[in-house]
């Protein structure tokens, strides 16, 4: 063996030494895999990776770094291309969380509001709903946060716009966000907030969580108030699953907005099962029907889906 062999065959033990050190030590990596078809009529019918993420996690001590990489699909008419990192779902920070409560975190995570998660494999259904995209995916900034207890917790933070990795300096105006949470047995709850400022006016966003299970049925409830500019907007959603068995389950969601998009009031009603292959495997299929009210059209989508958390 020569001297370049003996030189790789050392680094890749090092390596190798330093990788079991840090899976030891407190380093994780986890993601998932969406992979659905789409038909949505008059306008989609198409397989699509529709998200995907990996994340690497490194805890030692109070002291933790999180890079979660989102991978999205490029959907264009003469192929797919994935792009790494690049979605707002994406989270890169650094932070710590001490043994009296107190935490604190700084760089980009994905946003806490919302009754339904950023990443499809923490829901029930496959596609998220009006009241989730009225919602900022993710914020750039600094957060401190306290745990009172087991069962009551707060966060503030200051951030960049939302979901705006950078602040122009002639108009550097912050969001101020708050998220105070607490959870009794089997009870949720949680009252979060965004205060703004754009182009001289104010502007701000409450979301209101309610949730609660009972053996194999889960309910949540959403109510999201919004002010930007001189309008407002308004959405209230509930969400609900049922296990029928320990691999088959139903999920559902019915939900209102006025004004929290440009269609103005809207209805929006999902609901389809899920069947559990493996534990880290899950087909999922959702009907969604869509209906702007007030002289507006109504949308159907169906979405059959195979997703993989690992």
């Amino acid at each position: 063996m020569n001297g370049k062999q003996i030189q790789v065959s050392s680094l890749l033990l090092a390596g190798f030494a330093t990788s079991s050190a840090l899976a030891v030590d407190g380093f994780r990596v986890s993601g998932h895999v969406d992979a659905q078809y789409e038909w949505v009529k008059d306008t989609t019918n198409t397989f699509v990776l529709d998200e995907a993420n990996v994340a690497f996690e490194r805890k030692l001590g109070p002291g933790e770094v999180v890079l979660d990489l989102a991978i999205a699909s490029e959907r264009s008419t003469t192929g797919t291309s994935l792009s790494v990192g690049v979605s707002g779902t994406s989270q890169a920070y650094v932070g710590a969380a001490y043994e009296n409560g107190f935490r604190w975190r700084a760089g980009q995570w994905q946003s806490p509001f919302g009754a339904e998660a950023v990443y499809s494999n923490l829901n029930r259904l496959s596609e998220q709903g009006l009241i989730y995209a009225s919602l900022p995916s993710s914020h750039v900034g600094a957060l401190v946060g306290y745990d009172f207890s087991d069962m009551l917790g707060v966060q503030l933070w200051l951030a960049n716009r939302r979901d705006s990795s950078l602040m122009p300096y002639a108009s550097a105006n912050p969001d101020l966000g708050f998220l105070l949470s607490t959870k009794v047995d089997t009870v949720t709850a949680s009252v979060g907030g965004l205060f703004g400022r754009q182009n001289g006016a104010s502007d701000w966003m409450l979301d209101v969580g309610l949730g609660a299970t009972l053996g194999s049925v889960s309910t949540q409830i959403e109510t999201n108030l919004k002010k930007v500019g001189a309008g407002t907007g308004f959405g209230m959603g509930l969400f609900a699953g049922y296990d029928l068995t320990t691999t088959v389950g139903v999920a559902g969601r019915v939900e209102f907005t006025k004004d929290l998009s440009a269609a103005g009031k809207v209805v929006g009603v999902a609901v389809g099962p899920q069947y559990k292959i493996t534990e880290s495997l899950v087909a999922k299929t959702d009907y969604t029907l869509t209906k702007v009210l007030d002289g507006g059209g109504t949308g159907h989508a169906v979405t059959i889906a195979a997703v993989h958390s690992f």
